[in-house]
């Protein structure tokens, strides 16, 4: 090993859409993820990516992705340890919404959860770095949030 590499006890899984999965994907593969995978990807299987952090065969935490739009995606930082879920939000309106495909069906969620593909890619860099919940971005809890027709399936989304 050299007196670079910096050793550490977790591992961070990659799971894709259709349930691929990669072992400490590379910022290359990460960025690949976020700009280059068009709606097909996103589309395929259960709709998100996972990166989950892995001590001892056990998930610590996990860091969703679901895209938006070609510009946005939605981050939900999942606390396996103290059963907390946070998603990070913008500057966007909670009474605007997008259409998103998620565990194989459509939903409308608000703008307010879903942020650019710069602070997408940064926290998800910063997740793989750390293990642990990306500061760089702005958090509120999943459940502290509500809009009308949350969880309801968007049965006709076309």
């Amino acid at each position: 090993m050299s007196s670079n590499s910096v050793q550490r006890d977790w591992e961070i899984e990659y799971e894709s859409p259709s349930g691929h999965r990669i072992q400490n994907p590379p910022a290359s593969f990460i960025r690949r993820t976020v700009y280059e995978h068009d709606t097909s990807y996103w589309e395929s299987g259960s709709g998100q990516g996972a990166f989950s952090c892995v001590v001892d065969g056990t998930v610590l935490s996990e860091l969703t992705l679901t895209r938006g739009s070609e510009s946005e995606f939605r981050l939900i930082f999942f606390n396996k340890v103290d059963k907390a879920i946070s998603v990070a939000i913008s500057d966007g309106k909670m009474d605007e919404y997008r259409l998103v495909f998620d565990g194989g069906a459509f939903y409308r969620e608000p703008a307010r959860i879903f942020i650019s593909l710069e602070k997408t890619f940064k926290g998800l860099k910063e997740y793989v770095n750390s293990g642990r919940c990306p500061s760089s971005l702005d958090w509120d809890s999943w459940y502290g949030l509500d809009w009308p027709g949350r969880d309801e399936e968007v049965l006709q989304p076309w």
